[in-house]
């Protein structure tokens, strides 16, 4: 596998669990652990650009 098509499909991926945690988050009444879970979401979010980062390189 290309590097490049590997990258994608790993940023994919991350974008998918972004997108399930903060849809967890979103139902949970307890206010600390929505923010926590808000948080891993942010954090996955700084993959995803990282990558597309990696994806428009030459």
């Amino acid at each position: 596998m290309p590097m490049n098509q590997g990258v994608q499909q790993c940023r994919d991926n991350c974008e998918k669990i972004a997108n399930e945690i903060r849809s967890i988050a979103n139902r949970i009444p307890d206010q600390r652990s929505r923010e926590m879970l808000t948080l891993g979401a942010s954090h996955m979010e700084m993959c995803i650009h990282t990558c597309d980062e990696v994806l428009m390189m030459p």
